[in-house]
């Protein structure tokens, strides 16, 4: 009778080990690379998101890419590994980041990518993070890096009808709502004339 009241533990213990390794602390974790690019024929900016990944609690995830800039949107479904479900959690156990790391002292100019992880916790409300590599903290740099490879490594189980746009139109709004101003272009509308050649 103690060995089946022991066996009982174990297997409880265990299965409770198991069920939080496969699980991950946030009920939606968000991860994507966007930029503005000015759009020559409008003489203005768009926002452009390249690639993006959104992890449900139980560690699957739906992803999008662009393997070039602007060409046919691709779309995947997985699962993630061990090691970015370790990350995430240890990572964002405690909310001690702020919310943005993309502002660079003069003269720097950064023109890559930017970068954003938004997530939400049970009982708390949703973060953002906005970030560029180079300034951002070591333990975000290195969950990027893993997330991107994973997201360009991804050819299992492709998908056609996703749509991203709502969260791209979250993130351009978040993003206008907490930095500068986006420039406003002026379009050069000298017409070229050429000269008169006399012979």
């Amino acid at each position: 009778m103690k060995f089946l009241f022991f066996a009982i533990i174990c297997l409880t213990c265990f299965g409770c080990k198991y069920s939080q390794k496969k699980t991950i602390l946030t009920n939606d974790f968000k991860y994507s690379a966007y930029n503005w690019y000015i759009n020559p024929t409008v003489g203005s900016f768009e926002f452009y998101l390249d690639h993006y990944i959104d992890i449900d609690k139980t560690g699957h995830y739906i992803l999008i890419r662009h393997d070039n800039f602007k060409d046919t949107l691709k779309c995947f479904a997985g699962e993630i590994n061990d090691t970015i479900r370790s990350l995430i959690n240890n990572i964002f156990l405690i909310d001690t980041f702020k919310t943005d790391y993309r502002k660079l002292g003069d003269p720097i100019i950064y023109d890559g990518f930017e970068y954003c992880f938004d997530y939400q916790k049970p009982k708390s409300t949703p973060i953002k993070i906005l970030f560029i590599p180079m300034n951002a903290p070591k333990k975000l740099k290195n969950l990027s890096l893993l997330l991107d490879s994973l997201i360009y490594s991804a050819t299992n189980r492709s998908i056609d009808t996703l749509n991203f746009s709502n969260y791209s139109l979250e993130l351009k709004i978040f993003y206008l709502s907490v930095s500068d101003p986006l420039p406003k272009l002026k379009l050069d509308t000298t017409k070229f004339v050429p000269p008169k050649i006399s012979y």
